[in-house]
């Protein structure tokens, strides 16, 4: 899939000018990062920003949504023992109690593995 966006960007003249997820402590393989970068259904190439490590920012799952409520669609990336997986949340996050996402298209991936997952709410 990546390699087919790429070359689809690449005939239309473009062609990333940063380093996705640049700051990750978990994707530090650049190539890794542009390959999942390039699987995620965006219809226009926008910059990744780390908004919230646990490396900086602690544990704190209020912290996380202090950072991150309200702020569009973002990927979250987790390293457990040797396996790297995550989450694409096309949906703004909340603290609400509430559920979101319905009828998005936010899925979860392995990057182990080459999974992705979509998201089927009920």
């Amino acid at each position: 899939m990546a390699t087919r966006k790429e070359a689809k960007y690449k005939e239309m003249g473009k062609s990333l000018d940063f380093q996705p997820f640049q700051g990750s402590k978990i994707l530090t393989d650049e190539e890794t990062a542009k390959r999942l970068y390039y699987c995620f259904p965006f219809k226009a190439m926008p910059e990744t920003h780390l908004m919230f490590s646990t490396a900086n920012d602690g544990r704190s799952i209020k912290e996380m949504h202090s950072l991150v409520d309200g702020k569009g669609i973002s990927v979250i990336i987790v390293k457990a023992n040797d396996r790297i997986f995550g989450g694409l949340a096309a949906s703004k996050w909340t603290n609400d109690g509430r559920s979101f996402g319905e009828g998005t298209s936010s899925f979860l991936f392995s990057i182990d593995n080459n999974a992705f997952i979509q998201a089927h709410p009920q």
